[in-house]
């Protein structure tokens, strides 16, 4: 990787695998339910939890990124216990759903010191602040964009009667920053750097 290198850069918690088997699981169910052809299902060991999107940088403020990753686990409360809480869609409300997810139940209360530790170590490093609350949710898939109206409606009424979630609970052990790279069979993911809770 040269310094005039442009990466796409995020930064998770990082999923144990058997809540990313729980996901696949329940994406079986989702399909079975939702109307066929309707979403583009993310691969379920693709499933992440973004604490941060960083988008495009240049690959010199790799190690900028990386050091903030580092700082914030440090100042962070240690591991995080979550649970999942059930289905949601993004945007909310009468607006055609573009996205579904699973969201997230903050059991332990620490998520909002993780995240407000992180922005501080990232602002420290040069990145402005998120600018919007942090909404932990795992996305499912991405609903199809040309779905006409009478489809949308079918599709929100299906999602309006999904089974609960079950409400499996994890410990977030571990930060990762997290490299997409875009390609023919979508997203793959590399992980730069990890540091524990």
């Amino acid at each position: 990787m040269s310094d005039d290198e442009t990466l796409r850069l995020f930064i998770e918690l990082t999923l144990p695998p058997e809540i990313v088997e729980a996901l696949g699981r329940i994406q079986r169910v989702c399909r079975t339910r939702l109307p066929e052809g309707s979403i583009r299902w993310v691969a379920p060991e693709g499933i992440h939890l973004t604490l941060r999107f960083l988008g495009e940088t240049a690959g010199s403020r790799q190690t900028d990124a990386e050091a903030a990753v580092k700082a914030a686990v440090r100042a962070a409360p240690g591991p995080q216990r979550l649970e999942l809480s059930g289905y949601g869609s993004f945007p909310s409300g009468r607006t055609a759903p573009r996205v579904l997810f699973v969201g997230m139940r903050d059991v332990g209360g620490g998520l909002p010191a993780l995240t407000a530790a992180l922005d501080k170590a990232l602002a420290r490093v040069g990145w402005a602040p998120e600018g919007r609350p942090f909404r932990p949710h795992l996305t499912l898939g991405r609903v199809r964009e040309d779905l006409r109206t009478t489809q949308i409606e079918t599709l929100r009424s299906a999602l309006a009667a999904l089974p609960k979630v079950e409400p499996l609970a994890w410990d977030a052990k571990e930060v990762a920053l997290v490299r997409s790279q875009m390609g023919p069979g979508g997203s793959r993911y590399s992980r730069l750097v990890a540091a524990a809770l």
